[in-house]
This record gives structure tokens, sequence and C-alpha cells, in this order.
């Protein structure tokens, strides 16, 4: 369903989502929920409509810190520094992809 997928071994971080073009809407969240390779949620499917309406041909879902979670409140208290820069890395590679990437 996405060709964005990228998480780590035992999905339980995920680093982005979503589907490339040349011109792609990326948005920014918190933390990742339960939208999956196979499995929209509704804040990916929103995007994915709002990317479509305004003329972007791809879309990409990134978070602040990937970590997995139904509700912040079952995030990790304290980050763990190698996970945040690799999310980090992730961010840059989808910014980096087009000169016409919108970041949102």
């Amino acid at each position: 369903m996405h060709d964005i997928y990228s998480t780590d071994d035992e999905d339980t971080l995920r680093f982005s989502i979503g589907q490339t073009g040349r011109r792609s809407l990326i948005a920014v969240m918190a933390h990742p929920v339960v939208a999956g390779e196979e499995r929209d949620d509704a804040n990916l499917a929103a995007l994915s409509q709002m990317a479509e309406r305004n003329g972007f041909d791809g879309f990409a879902l990134v978070s602040l810190y990937p970590r997995r979670a139904a509700s912040v409140d079952d995030l990790p208290v304290q980050l763990d520094t190698a996970t945040l820069e690799r999310n980090l890395d992730a961010i840059a590679e989808l910014l980096n992809g087009s000169e016409r990437n919108v970041l949102w």
C-alpha cells in the first residue's frame, strides 16, 4: 500500500510512512499511532486526501519521536538519544528527496 515505510526490525519504531511523489506533502506528528504498511489510520488518510486536494502527488508522515504508542502516556519518560538521531536522519532523508517537498 505505501512505498515509504521505515521501521525498526520489531516494528515498535516507525520513522516514516507514505507514498513517494515528485512533490510531496510531509507532515509531522508527535508520535506514530496505528497506521502500518497495509493499514491507514485517520491521520494518514486525512494527510493523503489533503495532499491530493492541494496538488501534491505524494505524502509522508513523520513523528517527533518514532516510538509507536496508542497514547502519549505510553511513550517512554526518558528518550533514547540513538533512536532520536535515527529519526532525525529519516526526516532529513525525506526532505532531501526533492526540492519540491513541503513540510507541514
